[in-house]
């Protein structure tokens, strides 16, 4: 289990109380105009519609100044719409920027969990090719405000990339990520330089680079000194998640392998489950293990809840990544465990 930051700290967001500010949180056209998201009967955005407004007094500053719109509020809005079907580029302002220049939504870091911005599936993949929302704040704002006070302050085992720790539980020890006790030997294999973009990094200065996954965790894949990338803070938000062969292009795939030394049709290949997850979660030790987690688990309230959730989201990426045959074996596994196995009676009502 990764260590705790020493000390706590909080971020150094401007307040800009007594000042204009934008509404932040709708999506802009190339001209500032308002967009407004048509939805079909299951809530999927189907086109964006271009209103002949920039701005609204319905929506008031907080306490700091911002001014925030769900995406709900803009059925409100009466303005004359000028495009029924925008297609153009996408932009917003960022809640902390001072100078509040509208930017495109690639300059924006993405964001699984938000909802106040609704993008069309397409422009979800078009601009976070993992299919997620933006954060309110954009990519430079996140580094000046938000990783120079946090990443400073992490762990060495905070350093490396962690997206699926609510997994980790289900997975022994063998299978989780190892510690790194130095950083120096990764600078030294990729020259101390972010292998995407080539920037120049300092092993000293923890805030500006990350350990990323070099095959993702998400997909059981542990984080050692060989599945191990080094990364800016700005490429490894933008890889989020991604297989190498979405993210990187053909000849750094070729590098890639050969400072990896892994196989480079893997690399470029499509994603898969680490095969030894899927060997630990066929064999003996498996009923054994969910049942010492679930003991131990320190959550009092909604335990069962949390776990299926869990549980459930690991048996969607094998459905989703595994062979038919592996599919079967797994899910009957599943079935067969006595924890594990209501969560076939639950349906899509756990995601």
């Amino acid at each position: 289990m990764n260590k705790k930051r020493k000390a706590t700290h909080s971020n150094t967001y401007p307040n800009f109380k007594g000042a204009t500010r934008h509404i932040h949180s709708c999506l802009r056209s190339a001209k500032g105009n308002i967009l407004r998201p048509v939805f079909d009967q299951n809530e999927n955005v189907l086109r964006y519609e271009e209103l002949d407004c920039k701005d609204t007094k319905l929506i008031r500053p907080d306490d700091t100044g911002r001014r925030s719109m769900h995406w709900f509020k803009l059925k409100g809005l009466k303005n004359d719409i000028l495009n029924s079907d925008y297609t153009g580029e996408l932009y917003k302002y960022c809640t902390h920027c001072e100078n509040q220049k509208l930017k495109k939504l690639n300059e924006f870091t993405s964001n699984k969990t938000s909802k106040c911005v609704k993008l069309k599936h397409t422009d979800m993949l078009r601009y976070h090719p993992s299919g997620h929302s933006s954060q309110p704040f954009c990519k430079e704002c996140k580094r000046d405000y938000v990783n120079s006070t946090g990443n400073s302050k992490r762990s060495k085992e905070q350093m490396t990339e962690d997206n699926f720790s609510r997994y980790k539980g289900f997975l022994p020890k063998t299978l989780q990520d190892s510690k790194f006790s130095s950083f120096a030997s990764v600078f030294q294999r990729f020259n101390s330089q972010c292998f995407k973009c080539k920037s120049i990094l300092s092993l000293e200065a923890r805030s500006t680079y990350q350990m990323d996954h070099t095959l993702p965790s998400s997909k059981f894949w542990i984080m050692n000194q060989d599945n191990c990338t080094l990364l800016c803070n700005d490429c490894n938000q933008s890889k989020t998640d991604q297989w190498p062969s979405t993210f990187y292009a053909a000849k750094e795939l070729e590098e890639l392998a050969t400072l990896t030394g892994f196989d480079l049709d893997l690399l470029k290949g499509p994603e898969i489950i680490n095969p030894a997850a899927i060997g630990f979660y066929l064999s003996g030790n498996f009923d054994k293990h969910i049942e010492e987690w679930y003991a131990k688990s320190r959550r009092k309230t909604n335990k069962d809840k949390y776990f299926l959730s869990a549980v459930f989201k690991i048996i969607k990426k094998i459905e989703k990544l595994c062979t038919e045959e592996d599919k079967t074996m797994l899910i009957n596994k599943f079935k067969s465990n006595n924890r594990t196995k209501h969560i076939f009676n639950l349906g899509e009502n756990n995601e």
